[in-house]
């Protein structure tokens, strides 16, 4: 397996939802809810839920609102 799936930049690619939850500035109940309606792509391995880090900066490309 390449260690570049594994870090990047030296860290983690795979956030918790505590951490995703830290970035977006929400409750960690919320990324799990917008992970179980789809909006937000996880991984899940039994109980556990973690993010990459790329899908993440997906989302909030997504989500931003561009004014003029």
């Amino acid at each position: 397996m390449s260690e570049q799936i594994l870090t990047e930049n030296g860290q983690a690619t795979l956030l918790t939802p505590d951490e995703v939850a830290e970035i977006l500035r929400v409750k960690p109940a919320r990324v799990l809810e917008a992970a179980r309606d789809g909006r937000l792509r996880a991984v899940k391995w039994g109980k556990f839920v973690r993010f990459r880090r790329q899908d993440v900066s997906m989302f909030i490309e997504q989500h931003s609102e561009v004014r003029r």
